[in-house]
């Protein structure tokens, strides 16, 4: 939560990426924000909203005509996703919209890790672990 404060969500938006970022049907918005000089700021295809198979939603099949009647239907999410870089790693924000009314706000992280050189005896406190002699992964 401090990342999206700290850095500005709306301000370090990705541009989505058809094929990459979101795949089948998709309606693209573009996302405006204000800058840290007050002007706006406009992030083309900021957000993305498409629709994806949900598994089944209903199927009924009747035993009196020895399973011959078959009621299926497949269900569907409305998705509707951003996704920002906050120093070296992604918030991918996913508002998922299902058909039997539920909500969920599913959020991702994915990055790289942040590396420097640090020294055999060198303390680097909390602030890091060592990933490998002599490089540190700071927090």
């Amino acid at each position: 939560a401090l990342d999206i404060g700290e850095y500005g969500a709306g301000n370090c938006t990705n541009p989505l990426t058809l094929g990459c970022d979101c795949k089948g049907v998709i309606h693209y918005m573009d996302a405006h924000f204000v800058d840290k000089h007050g002007e706006p700021l406009t992030v083309k295809n900021a957000v993305c909203i498409h629709e994806e198979d949900d598994g089944l939603l209903f199927k009924h099949s009747d035993f009196r005509d020895d399973f011959q009647t078959t009621v299926v239907t497949r269900g569907k999410r409305l998705i509707i996703s951003q996704i920002f870089t906050a120093a070296n790693y992604e918030y991918c924000l996913y508002w998922i919209f299902r058909q039997d009314g539920t909500i969920k706000l599913e959020i991702r992280l994915t990055g790289i890790l942040n590396t420097f050189v640090c020294a055999d005896d060198e303390d680097i406190g909390p602030w890091g672990t060592v990933v490998y002699p002599n490089v540190n992964a700071h927090n």
